[in-house]
């Protein structure tokens, strides 16, 4: 990425971070990193897309950090699951990011508020995925109903650790409530099924965006491929111009019916895993998967 637009990134990350998102102006921005409004135009159509570009390179790096504590490690530990989460949860106070998630919440921005949602929709997916490595193979089927008990009740714990001048550490509180979630399935015999399932998951995402259709939903994950490649200082700026293209490329003619089978697939899958060096980026598996539904449907 260039540089320049890297330091208006970092600046703007700390403007919004000891400001707000709202109270964070593009003149403070412009003043604060010393370039001029065209320059940032050509960097950023809006706030609104720095912000996402902020957000994008701070839980770029943080996902790196959580990813890199399983390295080698029995993924069914419960104790590797806690050092994820208190290294997640010990970032989000650092950087007060609830509070410019609340922030962002009640502006009037429907593309930042989508984004936002899908942040949460990328967190419920990622904890439902480790708690499923932890939970025994015959309770894996209730791993969506321990996945929301464990966030919601680590959310309401979290602020009212806050209300008592935290009282306890974030450990403490997610070892605590990583146990009493997973006492539910102990008891899950008294239901004859789960409360919610792992389908729920799939469903939630078109649902957070208020039944938005197929052509909204692929421009928000290609958004938030494209957001995520950003950050990647592996890419060259040739290697990263030419996703750039691809993703356009298919944006604007997946829909077309002629784009139905196999082949159409696997050959844009192969052309953009062939410059992006690691095809398990989150983003990149959302969207590959989100791709590959569309073409079914055709």
């Amino acid at each position: 990425m260039n540089k320049r637009k890297m330091h208006v990134i970092d600046t703007a990350r700390e403007l919004f971070i000891k400001h707000g998102y709202h109270a964070t102006s593009i003149q403070d921005i412009l003043e604060a990193s010393g370039i001029s409004k065209g320059s940032f135009y050509n960097y950023f159509s809006s706030k609104s897309e720095l912000f996402q570009s902020v957000f994008s390179s701070m839980f770029a790096l943080l996902r790196e950090r959580r990813d890199a504590l399983v390295v080698g490690k029995d993924l069914k530990d419960p104790t590797i699951f806690i050092e994820q989460m208190v290294l997640l949860m010990g970032n989000n106070d650092k950087i007060k990011i609830q509070e410019l998630i609340n922030d962002v919440m009640i502006s009037n921005d429907l593309e930042l508020i989508a984004f936002i949602k899908n942040f949460r929709y990328f967190m419920i997916v990622w904890v439902n995925e480790r708690l499923m490595d932890i939970l025994p193979s015959d309770k894996k089927e209730h791993s969506f109903d321990v996945t929301l008990q464990f966030m919601g009740l680590t959310h309401m714990m979290f602020e009212m650790n806050r209300a008592v001048n935290k009282k306890y550490t974030n450990e403490e509180m997610i070892r605590y409530a990583l146990d009493q979630s997973l006492l539910l399935v102990q008891h899950s015999d008294v239901m004859a099924t789960p409360l919610f399932t792992n389908q729920d998951i799939a469903d939630y995402f078109p649902q957070i965006e208020g039944g938005i259709d197929n052509k909204r939903r692929l421009t928000l994950v290609t958004m938030n491929l494209k957001k995520a490649l950003d950050t990647k200082s592996n890419l060259s700026e040739g290697d990263n111009d030419y996703l750039t293209k691809m993703l356009f490329f298919i944006q604007k003619n997946i829909l077309d019916e002629n784009f139905s089978d196999d082949f159409i697939f696997e050959s844009f899958t192969l052309s953009i895993e062939k410059v992006l060096h690691n095809k398990e980026i989150e983003e990149y598996c959302v969207y590959r998967t989100f791709l590959r539904e569309l073409l079914n449907e055709h």
